[in-house]
């Protein structure tokens, strides 16, 4: 609930896949109550909405839902032939009449326009400052508007910009450049989601070669780390995320995870009280 007391719920999957859960009624009729839900799975999100119809069907006073990775949220665009998966997604949401549904930084604006939404930004977790710094770091066209809020909440002022193509059809990236980088320090490259990390392996091996004795960090709001870590480490130095989403991160040294959890009971305990 909002006072961070925990609950408890029994999770079953059928013999034909489909996947089930049990809540105790007494625990939750009156109470305003959330769920911090940490999705990596589409079976993981199905078993997220039984939960909620079990808990909203108990009678809360009051339900939201803390959803920080939205899932489908880089399949934002209708082509022929293609579905709109963040809609879908987001429908399954509209139609549990939740009172409270917060995401942080999502992929695109699509989130906030098909789902009414709490959004919490990067700042609201990590905020550096020009001694950490000299510059950020845009790896792409589609970051660049994120980027430019990030840092003017921050008293950094340089923004460097990368460019790279992708192919639509398979996925597959070439053609990276960026800007040279104007002062020998370090440097934050920004973006929302590592997946496999190929954009930030090819942005780092893209800066150019004039450029000396600089040093580079990558944040990322979503670490799915599809393929490991050990490749971009050979490149940053430190690599700063949140636990969104729900895998095996190991924090060190070199890797920081800012937890989500107490900053989403703040506000849900703002929004739903």
């Amino acid at each position: 609930d909002y006072d961070r007391d925990v609950y408890s719920f029994e999770a079953l999957t059928f013999p034909g896949g489909e996947p089930h859960v049990r809540v105790n009624p007494t625990m939750i009729q009156g109470r305003p109550m959330w769920v911090d839900a940490r999705i990596g799975t589409a079976g993981g999100f199905v078993r997220l909405l039984c939960l909620l119809d079990a808990v909203r069907y108990c009678r809360p006073r009051s339900l939201g839902l803390f959803i920080p990775y939205f899932p489908g949220a880089r399949q934002d665009r209708r082509e022929s032939g293609s579905a709109l998966t963040v809609e879908v997604y987001a429908a399954c949401l509209r139609r549990l009449g939740l009172d409270c549904l917060a995401v942080f930084d999502p992929h695109s604006e699509v989130v906030a326009a098909v789902v009414d939404a709490t959004i919490i930004p990067i700042e609201a977790i990590f905020k550096p400052s020009a001694r950490d710094y000299s510059g950020v770091i845009c790896p792409d066209a589609g970051t660049e508007k994120r980027v430019g809020k990030f840092v003017a909440n921050t008293d950094i002022e340089t923004i460097i910009h990368a460019r790279k193509t992708r192919d639509v059809r398979t996925g597959k990236l070439s053609g990276f450049q960026c800007e040279t980088l104007p002062f020998s320090r370090r440097y934050l490259v920004v973006d929302d989601i590592c997946d496999g990390g190929g954009t930030f392996l090819g942005l780092a091996n893209a800066i150019p070669p004039e450029c000396r004795d600089y040093r580079l960090d990558l944040w990322v709001s979503h670490a799915i780390f599809s393929k490991g870590v050990d490749a971009l480490l050979e490149k940053y130095d430190r690599i700063i995320t949140t636990d969104s989403f729900p895998n095996a991160i190991n924090p060190n040294g070199r890797i920081t995870v800012h937890p989500l959890y107490y900053h989403a009971a703040a506000l849900m305990k703002e929004r739903l009280c």
